[in-house]
């Protein structure tokens, strides 16, 4: 490979890089103002962000506390599904989350890169989800004091 191709493949790799920062920035936004828009039920409350890329999610557990929210951003190109048991629908402290639908016996969300999912605040204890795409399915933990 010259020198030159060498190069361009590296600048192409970057504005990549930059595009998915950019439009990350940009849903986060979206995010902040779409939640404050949602009315009591997210208005005023600090939101826990979790980036979801294709083979991670970052972060994998989430310490926060019962008076956050927590929200999950999509930063891969294809979408996938954030997946808990039931229960954890009942220790929702909110009756609007963004994107989650109760599915048979599991509360889930469905979207893809530059959407996001939102929890209202949730009582204080241990919440394990996953990630569920095409790729290998992602595990993720919640843990509210």
């Amino acid at each position: 490979m010259s020198i030159a191709r060498g190069q361009d493949a590296n600048r192409s790799h970057w504005m990549a890089v930059l595009g998915r920062v950019v439009i990350g920035s940009l849903a986060a936004l979206s995010l902040t103002r779409s939640l404050a828009a949602e009315g009591p039920d997210h208005a005023g409350v600090e939101t826990v962000i979790v980036g979801v890329t294709s083979d991670r999610l970052v972060p994998q557990i989430v310490e926060m506390t019962s008076d956050q929210a927590v929200a999950w951003l999509g930063y891969r190109a294809i979408g996938f599904v954030i997946s808990f048991d039931d229960e954890v629908a009942r220790k929702m402290h909110c009756s609007q989350p963004v994107s989650f639908r109760l599915q048979g016996n599991r509360l889930e969300a469905a979207i893809g890169g530059g959407e996001f999912a939102s929890f209202c605040r949730l009582s204080p204890g241990e919440y394990d989800y996953q990630v569920r795409s095409a790729r290998e399915p992602l595990t993720g933990k919640l843990v509210v004091r």
